[in-house]
């Protein structure tokens, strides 16, 4: 079982979000266009974590709900039906951020 820093780490941009970025003090600021598109991105990435951390920790629940054994079998194809659709949609997420 993994820790909530191994899932933080997995979760960790890959695509040079995380690199270091500095400001040199004789670089001027952003303009707004390129200020509104930092702040696009910075939304954007930071949304795409949160929702990953989100259907992880679904994926768990359900699982063990799965595990119990107390779900009616309409409930229990509804639970497996919707791992296999975070699992699909994790693997395409990997896909797509790695060549």
């Amino acid at each position: 079982m993994t820790s909530r820093f191994d899932d933080l780490w997995t979760a960790a941009a890959d695509d040079g979000a995380s690199c270091p970025v500095g400001v040199h003090p004789t670089t001027r600021s952003l303009g707004g266009a390129e200020q509104e598109l930092m702040d696009a991105w910075y939304r954007e990435r930071t949304d795409r974590i949160e929702c990953s951390l989100v259907l992880d920790e679904a994926q768990r629940l359900l699982s063990l709900l799965l595990a119990k054994d107390e779900l009616t079998p309409r409930r229990r194809r509804h639970a497996c039906r919707l791992i296999r659709q975070i699992r699909d949609v994790k693997k395409d997420d990997q896909g797509e951020s790695r060549p």
